[in-house]
């Protein structure tokens, strides 16, 4: 019986049968044909920043012990014939308007404030539902970026930051965005997702500020809020 089970993929020493193996948290790192073992946690550290990993922890777990064994879980994470394979993928299907939440996702007060310290402009009530609305697409952009990477969450590297960040208070009503995120697709959220969100926010109030000002308004209003 060959005594090396499989090779670390870091450093590609041979990991013997029943060795201690270190595993990535991160579903895509453990498909069956793909999967990644590692022999130690510095080897697992270093495939983090090559695969940008940025939510992950390692398992310390061990090899099977003979290679009847290795078979057996190689054939258990195989889905069977005719069958499709949900075990890492998340629940991404997203479901008709009709059954998701279109609430105000801006916490109002702490706009207004950002908008009026940046330009001495009112902001209308009005506003609220369109920058719900462009941040509604930006989560639905963010779901199908998770789906891609196999995850059941949510993350603040879903969103694409915008051209400058200058950072300040959240401006999303957090319970709100993660009832619309489970409600659009039954993925959870990250409480990390809020401070990039907010950044988009004030991105968005920025351009609504400069289309009120070339309009000669003091208001910024629900119009000048940027559609796409």
């Amino acid at each position: 019986m060959a005594e090396t089970w499989r090779r670390c993929s870091t450093c590609k020493k041979e990991i013997a049968y029943g060795a201690p193996i270190v595993l990535c948290s991160v579903s895509t790192c453990n498909r069956p044909r793909t999967g990644m073992v590692f022999c130690s946690e510095p080897c697992w550290d270093a495939h983090v920043p090559i695969m940008r990993h940025r939510d992950c922890w390692y398992e310390e777990k061990r090899a099977p012990r003979t290679a009847d064994e290795a078979a057996d879980r190689a054939a258990q994470s195989r889905p069977a014939k005719g069958a499709s394979s949900t075990t890492d993928k998340p629940p991404t299907e997203l479901k008709e308007a009709a059954h998701v939440p279109r609430e105000v996702l801006i916490v109002a007060s702490r706009l207004k404030s950002y908008v009026k310290d940046r330009s001495e402009m009112n902001t209308s009530d009005k506003a609220m539902s369109p920058l719900s609305d462009r941040v509604r697409e930006l989560c639905n952009a963010a779901i199908a970026r998770a789906a891609a990477d196999a995850r059941k969450t949510v993350l603040d590297r879903d969103f694409m930051l915008p051209p400058s960040s200058e950072g300040g208070e959240v401006l999303i009503v957090g319970s709100r965005l993660k009832n619309y995120i489970k409600a659009k697709s039954g993925l959870r959220t990250s409480d990390t997702v809020f401070d990039p969100l907010s950044d988009w926010v004030r991105h968005y109030a920025k351009e609504s500020i400069r289309a009120a000002g070339m309009d000669d308004r003091k208001t910024v209003l629900d119009r000048d809020v940027p559609t796409s």
